[in-house]
């Protein structure tokens, strides 16, 4: 009896030491991943944030004369509250404040000296500062942001988003309606949805509809989808790609997967990964023809959290672990690759 209880004394210790090496490596893992995320975006605002005065700072392209646009915003305020970055978060929104329109939605396009030459809104960046007012409202239990929030929300519902719940490009786009589909953020209509004051059934609609077109125009082989779609439904030849627009739409439907699990997002995102893992990551370009022809000879950062987010459908994978250590290990400075790289990788770390 003696020599049966020191064995399960022996066995009992070893259980729990294994346990606390598991824990150890498994806390320093997280660790890693919190560091790396919130070292690049140090790195990303470094780059590409530059402070307006002591209480307003902006978003810049350096390779475009430091132009701001209403995306960029919207990105910086996203990895913000992401990393609960409360002092970057209020500047950033303190001048994107200042160039809404009439409408109550930021113009678009802002230059270097503080002049606005982009007149009327992106329903992308529209749709982007709204979810991370709404998000900054929820972490920091801030009134000022919850209102701002339902303002921008309502002002989307009124001016972004047609009779047939169909999303717009922008605030002021009436004629010659083109439907982008990278502007389509499924997630978001699920949050909204939740929103006290606003109509529940009106944003599964809108998530509803956008979804099924989504559905309808990925390439049934490669589910790749168009920058631009023509209102008639045809798509012209130059928007025929998967191009500087659409390559947002998997890290879109990833976060809102990642979520909902929806179907429709996931059978997409599958086709997509079944193209690329076909593909292979070290013969990957930048771009292909949403029927799988490839249009450059090289690869860069945004193409690389593009294929990283539909590789991350299937998270276990070899391709999305490669891809993964292929995207932190580019350098590329440029603004908008270095934003989708911060966004995909907050994304996977269950940031969103």
């Amino acid at each position: 009896m003696k020599i049966t209880y020191k064995f399960i004394g022996i066995f009992i210790a070893i259980i729990l030491t294994a346990l606390l090496i598991f824990k150890f490596i498994n806390n320093n893992i997280s660790e890693d991943k919190d560091m790396y995320s919130k070292d690049y975006y140090e790195k990303w605002k470094q780059n590409f944030v530059v402070d307006v005065d002591p209480n307003k700072s902006k978003v810049i392209d350096p390779q475009r004369n430091n132009i701001t646009v209403s995306e960029g915003m919207g990105y910086g305020m996203l990895f913000a509250v992401a990393l609960n970055d409360s002092v970057e978060f209020d500047k950033l929104w303190n001048f994107t404040k200042n160039y809404l329109d009439e409408y109550g939605l930021m113009n678009w396009q802002i230059d270097e000296s503080g002049k606005v030459i982009g007149e009327g809104s992106a329903a992308d960046a529209d749709e982007d500062i709204a979810y991370a007012l709404h998000l900054a409202a929820k972490k920091w239990n801030n009134e000022d942001y919850s209102k701002a929030a339902s303002d921008m929300i309502n002002s989307i519902k009124k001016y972004d988003i047609s009779s047939d719940y169909i999303l717009l490009p922008g605030d002021k786009w009436r004629d010659n309606i083109k439907l982008n589909p990278s502007y389509i953020a499924p997630l978001y209509y699920l949050d909204f949805q939740n929103i006290d004051g606003q109509d529940k059934n009106y944003w599964k609609k809108v998530s509803e509809t956008n979804m099924s077109l989504l559905e309808k125009y990925a390439d049934k082989d490669t589910g790749f989808l168009p920058d631009w779609i023509n209102e008639d439904g045809s798509v012209e030849d130059k928007d025929n790609i998967l191009g500087y627009d659409s390559v947002r739409v998997p890290i879109r439907l990833l976060s809102f997967y990642k979520r909902s699990e929806d179907s429709r997002a996931k059978n997409i995102l599958l086709k997509q990964e079944g193209f690329l893992n076909k593909i292979g990551v070290n013969n990957l370009v930048a771009g292909y023809s949403t029927r799988g022809e490839g249009l450059q000879s090289y690869i860069n950062t945004t193409y690389l959290a593009s294929y990283t987010s539909s590789a991350l459908i299937k998270p276990k994978s070899s391709l999305s672990k490669e891809l993964i250590n292929k995207l932190k290990e580019d350098d590329d400075n440029s603004y908008y690759g270095s934003s989708l790289k911060l966004w995909i990788l907050l994304i996977e770390e269950g940031r969103f």
